[in-house]
C-alpha cells in the first residue's frame, strides 16, 4: 500500500474516519498527557517519574523539576486516531491529488487529559523516612531498622532528583554503609563539642580542619568510633570546605553561634530572655557576640505581659501544606515583620511565585509604628 502524504486539515484535503473494532468509548487504556517544553524536552532525552501515594496528588519529576499531575476535563470529544498508519490510502500516482482521501481508524475518544502544574517539592518526606534511622553514635548502630538508600528515597520522596539531592544537602545528611544518614542534633551538639576541645588540645586551628584527622583523634581519646562522614557532615553544617582537594574545613562563628542557640533550646525550649541571653553567651565564649537576628528560623522572641521570652520555633518542624503552615506562624505570633517572617516560608513558595504575591494570597498587611518608623507588619487573613 502506497503511503498518504495528505494533511488531514490541509487546504483541498479530504479524510475519512472508521471507528475500529477495537474502539474504546470510555478509552480506560489511554489517557493524554499536556507536556510544556521543558517536560518534552526531558522526555525525548531523558526518563520521566510519575510518583503518587494513596493519601497524595500523584506528580511527575524531571531530572530537577516537580509538577502536580492534574485531570482536565475538555469541554469536547478528543478522537485518538492512529495517524502514521492509514486503514487505506488511494495510490500517490493519483493524478488528481486534491481529491486524495485517506481513512484512518479512530481507536477511542478521551473526554479529558492529565495536565502538569509546576509544584514545590515534597521534601518534608525526607525527614520523615530518615528519623526512623537517626545516627546518635556508634554504640548504637546495631539497633538501627529501616535504613534508606538514595535510590529509595529517589524512589518514594516526591520531587525530582535535584530537589532531592539540595534536600539531603540542607538536612546535612550523610553516607554510612550505602545508607543515607541524618544525625541527631544532640549527638551533633557533642560531637562539635568534642572537636572544638580537640582543637585546644591539639593546637589546630578552626580554620583549617581535616575531617580524617579530627575522626581518627576523637575514636582514640573517646574509645568510641566517630567515622569521618560524621565528622566532615558537623565540619559541614557549622563550617564551609576551603580546601575541597585537600578535604579541608573551617568552622564559622556565626552558624557555630547559632548551633549554640539551637542546644540551648534543646535542652530547655522556652526561657525568660535575660536567662536564654546569659546561657547563650556562655555557650558561645569568646567566639562572637550572639545577634537576636541569628534566632530567625530557629526561635521566636516575644512579651507576656511586661517580660520578654524567647521559645524554640523551628522552621524544619512546620508543616508543608501552605495553609497549614501559615496556621501555625500566627498562632506563635499574630504580627511578623518581613524579615522575621522570610526564613518560614521560602521554602513553600510555588516556583510561579514571588514571595510577594505568595504573601499577598495568605496574609494581609498592616502599618505599625516602631521606633517612629513604619512597618509593614504580615498577618492572618480573616
Amino acid at each position: 500500500m502506497a503511503s498518504c502524504k495528505v494533511d488531514l486539515f490541509a487546504k483541498g484535503s479530504s479524510s475519512k474516519l472508521v471507528f475500529l473494532p477495537t474502539f474504546e468509548s470510555d478509552s480506560q487504556n489511554f489517557q493524554l498527557l499536556e507536556l510544556n517544553n521543558d517536560a518534552l524536552n526531558h522526555l525525548k532525552t531523558g526518563p520521566l517519574y510519575i510518583k503518587g501515594k494513596p493519601d497524595a496528588e500523584a506528580v511527575l519529576c524531571t531530572d530537577d523539576k516537580t509538577f502536580l499531575v492534574r485531570k482536565a476535563e475538555t469541554s469536547n470529544s478528543l478522537l485518538l486516531v492512529a495517524t502514521d498508519e492509514p486503514v487505506r490510502a488511494v495510490d500517490e500516482s493519483d493524478s488528481n491529488k486534491e481529491n486524495a482521501l485517506c481513512t484512518f481508524g479512530v481507536g477511542g475518544i478521551a473526554m479529558s487529559h492529565l495536565e502538569l502544574i509546576e509544584t514545590v517539592p515534597q521534601l518534608t518526606q525526607l525527614r520523615e523516612l530518615l528519623s526512623d534511622s537517626m545516627y546518635k553514635g556508634s554504640e548504637y548502630e546495631p539497633a538501627v531498622r529501616h535504613k534508606k538508600t538514595f535510590e529509595e528515597l529517589l524512589t518514594q520522596v516526591q520531587a525530582s532528583r535535584k530537589q532531592i539531592e539540595q534536600g539531603l544537602h540542607q538536612l546535612h545528611t550523610f553516607e554510612l554503609n550505602g545508607y543515607v544518614r541524618m544525625m541527631d542534633q544532640r549527638y551533633a551538639g557533642e560531637v562539635v563539642e568534642l572537636i572544638l576541645s580537640a582543637s585546644i588540645e591539639n593546637d589546630w586551628a578552626i580554620a583549617a580542619l581535616k575531617p580524617a584527622e579530627v575522626s581518627a583523634v576523637l575514636s582514640r581519646t573517646q574509645m568510641l568510633e566517630y567515622p569521618v562522614q560524621v565528622v566532615r557532615a558537623c565540619l559541614s553544617q557549622y563550617g564551609t570546605i576551603v580546601d575541597g582537594e585537600n578535604d579541608i574545613f573551617a568552622l564559622e562563628e556565626q552558624k557555630l553561634c547559632v548551633f549554640f542557640a539551637e542546644q540551648a533550646l534543646l535542652i530547655k525550649p522556652e526561657y525568660r530572655f535575660d536567662e536564654f541571653m546569659q546561657v547563650w553567651r556562655r555557650m558561645c565564649k569568646d567566639l562572637i557576640e550572639p545577634q537576636l537576628s541569628m534566632l530567625r528560623g530557629v526561635a521566636l522572641v516575644y512579651s507576656s505581659g511586661v517580660e520578654q521570652f524567647v521559645k524554640s520555633f523551628l522552621v524544619s518542624s512546620l508543616p508543608q501544606n501552605p495553609r497549614e503552615r501559615f496556621a501555625q506562624i500566627f498562632a506563635a505570633r499574630q504580627k511578623w515583620t518581613l524579615e522575621d517572617l522570610q526564613p518560614y516560608i521560602m521554602d513553600i513558595i510555588p516556583p510561579n511565585m514571588t514571595a510577594a504575591q505568595f504573601l499577598l494570597k495568605h496574609t494581609r498587611t498592616s502599618v505599625s509604628k516602631i521606633s517612629n518608623q513604619d512597618v509593614v507588619l504580615y498577618g492572618a487573613r480573616l
